[in-house]
């Protein structure tokens, strides 16, 4: 009986933890990629603040005049995750210095912009390969030279 217990007691321990854990509790990792730091074909609107590039054709139309220098992505595994703007310095560096998981539904995302004390219109880009099947909302901080210009954060929502 005390054999049965235990059995039972395993079991039940067995399925609560194989139940609990789902594909939601995994730490998503996303990956900097170089992109030309150019003008892109977007709207106004997308401007600074999260994108998504969907495919090799939606791609190629952001980065219009400029697609030979860009790096191969596998559409078919990843979605190509983007923040464009543009500042009248000349940027030196952009950094990825967070993307945290917050609560069981959302991420925070802190992107870093540097720039020099050169005067010079400059458009910059940054781009993050993302599982293709992410779908966690995102919540963009961004600084520009330790000023944050989203201090409540902008969200982002996969479709």
């Amino acid at each position: 009986m005390i054999k049965l217990g235990r059995l039972l007691f395993i079991a039940i321990m067995t399925c609560m933890i194989a139940s609990s854990c789902s594909d939601d509790d995994i730490d998503v990792k996303i990956t900097p990629i170089n992109v030309p730091q150019v003008p892109l074909n977007i709207e106004d609107t997308k401007k600074e603040e999260l994108f998504l590039v969907d495919n090799e054709a939606e791609l190629n139309q952001v980065f219009a005049g400029h697609t030979k220098e860009l790096p191969q992505i596998d559409f078919k595994n990843f979605k190509l995750l983007l923040i464009h703007g543009s500042h009248i310095k000349q940027v030196k560096d952009i950094t990825l210095d967070s993307f945290t998981k917050v609560d069981k539904g959302c991420y925070d995302m802190l992107v870093s912009i540097k720039t020099d004390d050169e005067d010079a219109k400059c458009y910059w880009t940054a781009a993050y390969l993302v599982p293709r099947d992410f779908k966690t909302p995102i919540c963009l901080f961004l600084s520009i030279d330790n000023k944050y210009q989203l201090p409540q954060g902008k969200w982002f929502y996969f479709k």
